[in-house]
């Protein structure tokens, strides 16, 4: 073989693993394949010099690629050229397939577990939370919880616009009062809230039933709240905070996150949380993963979960700060479904969805919704405030009075 043979051959090989390692379509790399081949083969037969003797470009092109191959170069360097392209794209075929059996290998290792896990939730603890949740919203009882009802109606009546006006007058009478009800409001620490209505003059005034106790309250002396108690600020709160009837608001995202997440977060113990951990875990793989069929390993998981425990992964991935982040890897995953899977009544209420449980959801209006906007093929969320931006923006669109958003019965649990 010729000099220029071996000089063509180092770099068919060198574009060739170029091509490949930048994942070039294959048939662009055919294609190059084939235009070297016919490149040489054309300056082997001097068919330019043949046929286009009075044409300069095609003359010019015939200089530059003339090698002066014997047929038998043609053909060894041709074959070697198709050696070696077939033998890297095999060998980049073969590690694909190698990671995605690590993958599946890794993958079937936590379903294992998560199967094993699960076992330890039972469907008797699951339903028993769900019904406490539910309770939590239509319980007529003073209970602690409903008092988390009274501190939220507080944090909606402070940040309207016109408490806003009336506080500004507070500055001009008293500033350190005023700048520290402009923190209470800034923030937006529940916490803050609850201490505010348990202040002995705030409580007394607006007559709240507060079963929960705290050892330090807004601080608030007699002479201070003599003047909040006179102040258009406080008597726009007490009016407002009487004669809201918050069970028969609009029902928003933030309110149900608040008091779901109240009750999940009390519930958490080191079973459940090593179940959610290890689905995150399972879930994060094959999001990140090279796989072509992810839909196939969604399915896979959702079928070794039983229905009660799809409804508690879903609450926990959307109303859960410690399950958020499962969440954001839900997205897009139609893990619980898409919007195919659901039917809905007369009154756009879900009545049946193919893998959700319909008599277990507790937000009934909004729940299967919110599953097919965020959860869906279509959607792309980022981060976490993006998701719970995104529920909330579902929410509002589905709003409706809390007394018509809740199955009031209580699930059965049959023994």
């Amino acid at each position: 073989m010729s000099i220029q043979a071996i000089i063509y051959l180092f770099f068919v090989y060198f574009f060739i693993t170029q091509l490949c390692k930048k994942n070039i379509p294959a048939l662009l790399k055919i294609a190059f394949m084939i235009l070297l081949f016919l490149f040489s083969l054309v300056d082997y037969c001097n068919f330019p010099s043949k046929h286009f003797q009075n044409n300069n470009i095609i003359n010019q092109l015939s200089t530059f690629y003339k090698l002066k191959l014997k047929s038998s170069d043609v053909i060894a360097l041709s074959a070697l050229s198709f050696t070696l392209f077939t033998s890297i794209r095999n060998n980049l075929n073969d590690k694909k397939r190698r990671e995605e059996d690590i993958i599946a290998s890794t993958f079937f290792q936590l379903q294992d577990i998560i199967v094993e896990r699960s076992k330890s939730i039972t469907e008797e603890y699951t339903l028993t939370l769900i019904n406490q949740i539910k309770n939590s919203f239509t319980s007529k009882d003073k209970t602690n919880l409903i008092f988390a009802h009274n501190t939220y109606k507080l944090m909606t009546i402070l940040k309207d616009e016109q408490s806003k006006i009336y506080l500004a007058e507070i500055k001009n009478t008293n500033t350190d009062l005023f700048n520290r009800l402009n923190i209470l409001i800034a923030e937006d620490n529940k916490e803050r809230f609850y201490c505010f209505l348990l202040n002995k003059h705030i409580k007394k005034s607006l007559n709240v039933n507060a079963p929960i106790q705290r050892k330090k309250t807004f601080e608030l002396t007699y002479e201070e709240f003599s003047i909040f108690k006179n102040s258009n600020f406080f008597k726009y709160i007490k009016k407002k905070y009487n004669e809201t009837n918050f069970l028969k608001e609009s029902i928003t995202y933030e309110h149900a996150f608040d008091i779901v997440n109240n009750i999940l977060s009390s519930q958490t113990n080191i079973k459940n949380s090593d179940f959610f951990r290890i689905l995150h875990r399972a879930i994060k793989l094959i999001n990140d993963s090279n796989i072509e069929d992810k839909d196939k390993y969604y399915g896979i998981l959702r079928a070794s979960l039983p229905d009660y425990l799809l409804i508690y992964t879903y609450y926990n991935s959307l109303f859960s700060d410690k399950g958020l982040g499962l969440g954001l890897q839900l997205v897009g995953t139609l893990f619980f479904g898409d919007r195919d899977d659901v039917i809905y009544n007369k009154h756009n209420v879900a009545i049946f969805s193919q893998h959700m449980p319909t008599n277990l959801l507790i937000f009934k209006r909004q729940d299967l919704k919110v599953i097919n906007d965020i959860f869906s093929d279509e959607n792309s969320i980022e981060d976490i405030s993006s998701l719970k931006e995104s529920a909330s923006v579902t929410f509002q669109k589905n709003s409706t009075q809390f007394v018509k958003s809740f199955n009031h019965k209580p699930i059965k649990i049959d023994k």
